[in-house]
C-alpha cells in the first residue's frame, strides 16, 4: 500500500510541475506574442506605404506571419490576414506564398470550428504543396485534416493522417512538429 501511495504522490508532484511549466510557457509566450504582433503590424504599415508592396513577396510573408500570430488569440484577424496574403500571393503567382496562406486559412478555420472550410483549405494546401514539392506544406495539410477528423471523433482517420504528417515531419527534421504529431496521436488513442 505504501508503494502505491508514494508512487501516486510522485505522479501528482510531476503533474503539478508540468502544469506550472506549461503555465509559465503560456504566460511568456503570450507576452512575447504581443510584442511581436505590434512589431509585425508596424512593419506591415511601413510595407504598405512602400511602392513595391504589391509585387514584393515579403509582403505576403508578412501577412502570413500576422495570420499565424493571431491564430489562437483572434481567429477572425488570422483569417483576415491569411485572405489578404492569399490574394496578394495569387496576384504575384507565388505558389509558396499561396501554400503558406492556405495553411494559415486551414488552421484558422479549424480554430473557429468551421471544419468544411478548413478541409477545403487543407485540400488546396495539399494540391499546391504537391505541385511545388513542399514537404512541410504536405505534412501541414495532413496535420490539419487529422485535427478535423479528431474534432469529429473520427479517430482512425485522424491517426492515419497524423502518422502521414509525422513521417514527413521526421523526414524534414522538424522536431517541434514531430512532437506535436505524437501529442495529437496520443490524444486520439486516449479518446478511444
Amino acid at each position: 500500500f505504501g508503494f502505491r501511495h508514494n508512487t501516486r504522490m510522485l505522479v501528482n508532484k510531476g503533474l503539478v510541475r508540468c502544469f506550472f511549466c506549461l503555465l509559465l510557457t503560456v504566460y511568456f509566450s503570450a507576452a512575447f506574442a504581443q510584442v511581436n504582433t505590434a512589431g509585425l503590424l508596424k512593419s506591415l504599415k511601413l510595407a504598405q506605404a512602400g511602392k513595391n508592396y504589391l509585387t514584393d513577396t515579403g509582403s505576403v510573408s508578412l501577412l502570413n506571419q500576422l495570420a499565424h500570430q493571431y491564430l489562437y488569440d483572434n481567429a477572425d484577424s488570422s483569417l483576415f490576414f491569411a485572405k489578404k496574403a492569399l490574394s496578394l500571393a495569387q496576384s504575384q503567382n507565388s505558389m509558396m506564398g499561396q501554400a503558406r496562406s492556405w495553411h494559415n486559412l486551414g488552421r484558422a478555420y479549424y480554430v473557429k470550428g468551421s471544419y468544411d472550410y478548413s478541409l477545403d483549405a487543407a485540400t488546396h494546401l495539399m494540391v499546391i504543396s504537391n505541385k511545388i514539392a513542399d514537404t512541410a506544406g504536405i505534412a501541414g495539410a495532413y496535420q490539419i485534416i487529422g485535427l478535423i477528423y479528431m474534432a469529429q471523433n473520427r479517430f482512425d482517420e485522424s491517426v492515419a493522417n497524423f502518422n502521414k504528417a509525422l513521417d514527413l515531419f521526421v523526414r524534414i527534421r522538424d522536431d517541434d512538429q514531430v512532437g506535436g504529431s505524437y501529442f495529437d496521436i496520443a490524444i486520439c488513442y486516449d479518446e478511444t
